[in-house]
C-alpha cells in the first residue's frame, strides 16, 4: 500500500535533528513524499518524492532536443544533476504514478535507467557527555574505561607526517560551521571566488560564488551549519598543533564543505557532482583551480535499500565515476544490528570498487548497535563517544557510524600525504588505480578484531600506522597481502612465499606454498590485479586476485608430506585464461595458491594468502 505524505524540507524530517533541516533546492516549501510500505522481505521500503524521477540517458541522446524527443509530452527535464553521468531530474507532467513512470521510461530507447527520487537520511547520532574531551579513537590509554591501544595508532603514524594541504576531503553532509576556530585553518577556499565579484562565476567552473564549497540543498554557494557536519569535519581534518580543541586524523589536510546529505537522492547527486567537478578541474591543465579531492565522506544513507537493484543505480554509478578521477567514497552503514549482505543498504551495500563501507566500534573494540556484512562492510573504526567539533565553536561527543566514517576519510588524505614516490607516480599516471591500491592498503593493514573478523571484509579496525608503514616508502618488491588466510586441517593458515630472482630478464622466479594439507592437490594462480571476494565458488577464504586469473601449472601438484609445494614460474610465458604474457620490468603481479582440504570431512577448495611482486 502506498501512502502519500507531505514533507516540508523547511522542517525536521524523521530522526534528523532540527538544526539539520534544509529548504528544498527547488525552492519548493513542501514536497509530496510517497511511503511505499514494506518490501517483499518485510523490511521498510524507501520513501520517494512524488511527481518526478531520475533518468540517465544513453549514447546518442546528447542535446536537450534529443532528451525531449525521448521523453515525449508526458515528461520533461527540469534539472541536470550530473552532466558527466548524463543524469537528469525529470518531472512527470500528466500525473502518472512514479512506479508507472519508472517502468515506462526504462523501456524507452535512449534511457539507461529511470529511478525514483528516494528520501535520504543522515546516519543519525545520539548525544553523549558534552564535556568529554579525549579522543580514544586516535590514542586509547584506557582513559574512558576502554581497552588499551584499541585505536588507530595515530601518534605513531604522525611520526611520518601529519597530512598536507595538497590533499582535500569532501564533507558531504548537512552543513558545517565554516568559522569554527578548529576548522577554519584547514578550510578549502576557492581563491578566484574569495577575491572575486558577487553573483559572478569568477573561475568559470559552473558554480557561482562557491567560495568555500557548495550547498546542493539551495543550489548555491551558501553553506549551512549543522552539528553533524561540523562534528564529521573535525574528526577527519580539524587543525592540529594549534593549541586548542582537537586534532583531526589528517590535521594539515584541507576539507571542503558540501551541503547535501539528507533529503532526497537528487540532492545527493548534485553534491557528489560538485565534488567530482572540483577534482576534474584540478586534474585539467589550464582550467579552474579546483581541488585535489581524494576522499568524499558520506555519513548518510537509505536503510534496507538494495543498491544492486536498478532502483538505486545512480549511487553506484557516481562512486565509479568519482573513482575514475581518484576519489574514494567512504560511507557509513546503518545504525542497527542488521546484516547488510541480507537486508541491503544504500550506500554501504553498493558494489563499487571505489567505495569503503564502515561500521562503528567502541573503546573496547565492540560493535554494539551498528550493521555488519562479510562482503558489504569493509572495516570498523571508532564511532562511539567520539569527541569533536560542534556548532557554536564548541566541542562534544556524538556516536554512530557517522563518526566512524570520517576516521577513514581522514586516513585517506593522511596516507596520500605520506606515500612514497612509487605511489605518487601511480597517482599521477593513473588516479583510479592509485585509489584502489590505497583502499587495499587500508584493508590489508587493519588490527584484527574478534567480533567483526567474520562480519567485515577486512576483519578489523582501522590502523593508520600499519597502513602508513606499507605505503610510506617505495615498498618492498615482494609483499604478502590479503590475510590472514583461513586455518586449515593442519591447524595453520597456508601461506605463499617467493624465492629465486625477481629480475624478469633472468626468468628464475619461484613460488612456494607451505602449511598445506599433505597429499592434497595444489596449483598457483596469477593475475595483474588484486581483489578480496570471500568464499568464491563454495571455497573457504578469500580469493585475493582480480581481473583475468591464470593457472601457473597445467596439472595439479600434490603437497609433500611436509605440506609444501615449490614451482619454478616461467615469466616469459605467464599463463592467462586464454593466452600467455611475458612479464616486463616494473610490472606488479599478484599470486596465490589454491589447494584442496579435508577440514570439513570432504575435500573443499581453500586459498593461501596473496603475494604482491614488483619485478625488476
Amino acid at each position: 500500500m502506498l501512502n502519500l505524505v507531505l514533507l516540508s524540507l523547511a522542517a525536521p524530517f524523521a530522526q534528523t535533528p532540527a538544526d539539520l533541516a534544509q529548504s528544498s533546492w527547488l525552492n519548493d516549501d513542501s514536497l509530496q513524499i510517497v511511503d511505499p510500505g514494506p518490501q517483499s522481505n518485510g523490511l521498510p521500503g524507501a520513501p520517494f518524492v512524488d511527481g518526478r524521477v531520475l533518468v540517465r540517458f544513453g549514447a546518442g541522446v546528447e542535446t536537450a532536443a534529443d532528451r525531449a524527443l525521448v521523453l515525449g509530452e508526458r515528461f520533461r527535464v527540469t534539472r541536470t544533476l550530473v552532466e558527466k553521468l548524463d543524469l537528469h531530474l525529470v518531472e512527470i507532467v500528466d500525473g502518472t504514478k512514479v512506479e508507472d513512470a519508472v517502468e515506462a521510461l526504462s523501456e524507452r530507447a535512449g534511457v539507461v535507467y529511470a529511478t525514483p527520487d528516494h528520501v535520504v537520511s543522515l546516519r543519525d547520532t545520539f548525544p553523549n557527555d558534552s564535556n568529554f574531551n579525549q579522543q580514544f579513537g586516535k590514542h586509547n590509554t584506557g582513559q574512558t574505561g576502554g581497552t588499551f591501544d584499541a585505536d588507530m595508532d595515530a601518534p605513531e603514524a604522525w611520526d611520518y607526517g601529519t597530512g598536507s594541504s595538497d590533499f582535500v576531503v569532501g564533507i558531504v553532509d548537512s552543513g558545517t560551521q565554516l568559522g569554527h576556530p578548529d576548522l577554519v585553518g584547514n578550510r578549502w577556499e576557492n581563491s578566484a571566488e574569495v577575491g572575486g565579484a558577487n553573483n559572478v562565476d569568477d573561475d568559470g567552473n559552473g558554480y557561482v560564488d562557491d567560495l568555500y564549497g557548495w550547498d546542493a540543498y539551495n543550489d548555491d554557494g551558501s553553506i549551512p551549519a549543522s552539528n553533524h557536519g561540523t562534528h564529521v569535519a573535525g574528526i577527519a581534518a580539524a587543525q592540529g598543533d594549534n593549541g586548542i580543541g582537537i586534532t583531526g586524523v589528517s590535521w594539515n589536510s584541507r576539507w571542503v564543505a558540501i551541503g547535501g546529505s539528507s533529503g532526497i537522492t537528487s540532492t545527493v547527486m548534485l553534491a557528489y557532482g560538485y565534488a567530482l567537478d572540483l577534482k576534474d578541474d584540478y586534474l585539467t591543465p589550464g582550467g579552474p583551480e579546483g581541488a585535489n579531492i581524494v576522499a568524499v565522506n558520506s555519513s548518510f544513507g537509505i536503510d534496507f535499500a538494495d543498491c544492486t537493484s536498478g532502483t538505486y543505480a545512480p549511487w553506484n554509478d557516481m562512486y565509479d565515476l568519482m573513482g575514475q578521477s581518484g576519489i574514494l567514497s567512504v560511507a557509513a552503514t546503518m545504525n542497527n544490528s542488521n546484516n547488510v549482505d541480507v537486508t541491503g543498504d544504500v550506500p554501504t551495500g553498493c558494489t563499487s570498487d571505489y567505495l569503503i563501507s564502515v561500521t562503528a566500534l567502541d573503546d573496547r573494540n565492540r560493535r554494539n548497535f551498528t550493521a555488519f556484512g562479510a562482503t558489504s562492510i569493509d572495516l570498523g573504526a571508532a564511532g562511539e563517544g567520539v569527541y569533536s567539533t560542534l556548532n557554536g565553536s564548541s566541542y562534544g561527543t556524538l556516536s554512530g557510524t557517522s563518526m566512524a566514517t570520517p576516521q577513514v576519510t581522514g586516513a585517506i588524505a593522511y596516507l596520500h600525504s605520506v606515500a612514497g614516490s612509487g605511489f605518487s607516480s601511480l597517482r599521477d599516471s593513473d588516479p583510479a588505480a592509485a585509489a584502489l591500491l590505497l583502499k587495499q592498503t587500508i584493508l590489508d593493514n587493519v588490527d584484527m578484531v574478534a567480533q567483526i573478523q567474520n562480519d567485515t571484509v577486512s576483519g578489523g579496525r582501522l590502523n593508520i600506522k600499519s597502513a602508513a608503514d606499507a605505503i610510506v616508502g617505495p615498498g618492498p618488491a615482494i609483499q604478502n597481502f590479503c590475510g590472514p588466510a583461513v586455518v586449515n586441517s593442519t591447524g595453520n593458515p597456508a601461506v605463499i612465499e617467493a624465492a629465486g630472482s625477481i629480475q624478469a630478464s633472468q626468468n628464475m622466479f619461484r613460488l612456494r606454498a607451505v602449511d598445506l594439507p599433505p597429499g592434497q592437490g595444489v596449483l598457483f594462480l596469477a593475475a595483474s590485479a588484486q581483489a578480496t571476494p570471500m568464499n568464491v565458488a563454495n571455497s573457504i577464504g578469500r580469493l585475493c586476485l582480480g581481473n583475468q586469473i591464470g593457472r601457473l601449472v597445467d596439472q595439479l601438484q600434490l603437497a609433500s608430506g611436509a605440506g609444501e609445494v615449490d614451482a619454478l614460474i616461467d615469466l616469459a610465458n605467464l599463463p592467462q585464461p586464454s593466452t600467455t604474457v611475458s612479464v616486463l620490468s616494473g610490472e606488479t603481479w599478484y599470486f596465490q595458491a589454491w589447494y584442496r582440504d579435508r577440514l570439513l570431512g570432504t575435500p573443499i577448495s581453500n586459498f593461501t594468502d596473496g603475494l604482491r611482486v614488483t619485478f625488476e
